[in-house]
């Protein structure tokens, strides 16, 4: 999962998940789990740079809730 919370030092924004991931194996089959977590704040131009993940993207994420749901039916 990516998130920043390196960035906290620096201020005041508190920590938040961007996006989860997972992947599975089972008999050889790979299977790959990945939801981008809704966020409508300003990311820090050090966070855009390390993950690549643009706010347009998380605009159209869905609520954390939601996607640990998916995450743990995955």
């Amino acid at each position: 999962s990516e998130f920043f919370s390196w960035y906290q030092h620096r201020s005041k924004e508190k920590n938040k998940i961007l996006e989860i991931g997972a992947v599975k194996i089972l008999k050889g089959q790979k299977t790959t789990f990945e939801r981008q977590i809704k966020y409508e704040g300003k990311l820090p131009e050090e966070i855009k740079e390390l993950t690549g993940i643009r706010e347009e993207e998380l605009l159209k994420g869905v609520e954390l809730k939601e996607a640990l749901k998916d995450l743990a039916e995955f």
